[in-house]
């Protein structure tokens, strides 16, 4: 079983599904990840080394190979080759399932590389709005909240120190506050405590809720 997971700065993955990523990986799914950018152009930085390094950090932690293609952050939707270089990305892995943004995110990087995927697609929800998730995942089946808050604490330089200023923050609130808000709302939604939601691409029907790497595949991990 294999597993692409798209997405085009770092920390999207572990922000919108740290949970799932863990859950593959201790279902023995063989996960690569492709970040569009480095996330050069974001308002911070790290004080030494780059976002590049925390990602690579993160993602040593879970046995996941990462890929960076280089592209400008904040202007992938001026990459007239972007499609082009995800496909030959998809190629290359040939995985069982791709993950990535929805096309309705509201950042433009976001929205720029869901519409490059062609491929059947589990797409992550964001601050996505008015959409309704086919699936959820448990975060309680993939090592509870304080697992993924782990993770997302790998990118240091994108959560500010107590006391200092969010105001420049989207709604004044850093990663981890954003995930663990956006995490209880859809847990809410199907009766646990923290969830993470997607829209798969060619599915619809009852939304399910997913407690394990079979569940997620239809059974077929």
């Amino acid at each position: 079983m294999r597993a692409l997971c798209l997405a085009p700065h770092p920390d999207d993955l572990e922000v919108w599904m740290g949970g799932t990523l863990r859950l593959l990986r201790e279902g023995g799914v063989d996960v690569r990840a492709v970040i569009a950018t480095e996330g050069e152009c974001g308002t911070r930085q790290p004080v030494t080394g780059t976002r590049r390094d925390e990602q690579l950090v993160s993602f040593a932690g879970l046995g996941i190979e990462a890929r960076f293609l280089g592209l400008p952050d904040g202007g992938l939707a001026g990459v007239a080759e972007l499609a082009q270089r995800l496909a030959e990305e998809v190629e290359a892995f040939a995985p069982t399932l791709v993950f990535g943004p929805h096309r309705a995110d509201p950042h433009a990087d976001h929205a720029a590389l869901a519409a490059a995927v062609t491929e059947p697609c589990w797409r992550w929800l964001g601050w996505t709005k008015g959409l309704v998730a086919t699936h959820f995942v448990d975060l309680g089946a993939a090592g509870g909240w304080q697992a993924k808050e782990r993770l997302i604490r790998q990118h240091a330089s994108q959560i500010p120190d107590t006391g200092e200023s969010r105001a420049h923050l989207p709604l004044g609130l850093d990663i981890l506050q954003r995930a663990q808000q956006r995490d209880r709302e859809a847990g809410r939604q199907v009766g646990v405590e923290f969830a993470e939601p997607f829209v798969l691409q060619s599915g619809g029907g009852v939304p399910r809720l997913v407690g394990n790497v079979g569940d997620l595949f239809g059974g077929r991990a």
